[in-house]
Order: structure tokens, then sequence, then C-alpha cells
């Protein structure tokens, strides 16, 4: 499989419901991500138009003590599941149809309030069948209340 040059960054903010929380449980984030992206294929040499949504569900169990930036909570649980929903890939040269397809879970401990970055190893296939890898990494961004997602292409 080939390695597409291009990666595509969802940055999620998470919120710290769990700040000065006693009890244990967890925490869900369930967002659905439109963007758009242009890759360069070079089996078929030609800039692919990709758009569609990320779907990712990231859930976060909730420490028993509280967590500050000058005291985090270290080794919390978070699993991370994304998937592509809706994708639509055109050559740009050719107007050929490409596929983008696939799900990845992960499983991490990370210190909250913090962030981090998943990378992600999505399919896609060429109009020959020739299957390549699609890269995106998922950003995510643990503080204040709210929830708040951005997607980012190559160099933004």
């Amino acid at each position: 499989m080939n390695m597409l040059s291009k990666t595509l960054a969802v940055f999620l903010i998470l919120p710290l419901l769990f700040a000065g929380s006693a009890q244990a449980g967890i925490g869900l984030t369930n967002v659905e991500v439109p963007f758009t992206d242009t890759v360069f294929v070079s089996s078929t040499n030609e800039w692919v138009n990709v758009r569609g949504t990320l779907h990712v569900v990231v859930q976060v169990a909730t420490p028993s003590g509280s967590c500050t930036t000058a005291d985090p909570c270290s080794d919390v649980p978070i699993t991370i599941h994304s998937n592509l929903h809706d994708v639509t890939a055109v050559g740009a040269t050719s107007g050929k149809s490409y596929q983008a397809f696939g799900a990845v879970s992960t499983d991490v401990n990370e210190a909250l309030p913090g962030s981090f970055t998943i990378p992600n190893n999505f399919t896609m296939s060429t109009p020959e069948g020739d299957l390549i890898e699609y890269a995106l990494v998922v950003a995510l961004i643990a503080f204040a209340a709210t929830v708040d997602v951005h997607v980012l292409t190559g160099g933004q």
C-alpha cells in the first residue's frame, strides 16, 4: 500500500465535565466533521478531490479526583473511534471516481487536561482497483466545558 503524502487533522475540543468530580464514569463526545481535501495519487498520476464526513466518537473515563493544568490526572483511559462517512473522491484530470472507506478504533491512556494526536489510516481504491492508504490525524484537546471541532487540510 502506498501512503498518500497529505494528512488531514481533525481537532476536537473535549469538555472536562469530570473536573472536580468524585464519581467514576464515562464522558462521551460524538461528532461528525465535514471535510474537503486534495491528494496526489502517484499510481494514477493525478490529483484527487476528496469530500465527505469524518465521524468521531470519543469516550473518556472520568477520573476520581480533580484534574487541573497545575495537577493533571495521568493515565486516563480514552477510546477513539473514527470512520469515513459519505466520502466521494474524484480525479481532477480523469473525472474517475475513487472510493475512500474504513474505520479505526484506538485505546490510549493520556494526562488530562491536555492534548494528543491519534494517527488514522483508511483505505482508498483507485478506478483500476489498486488500494492505497489515506492517512488522517485526529488531534484531541481537552479543556473548558464546550466541544468545538475544526478540520484542517495540508499545511493549514
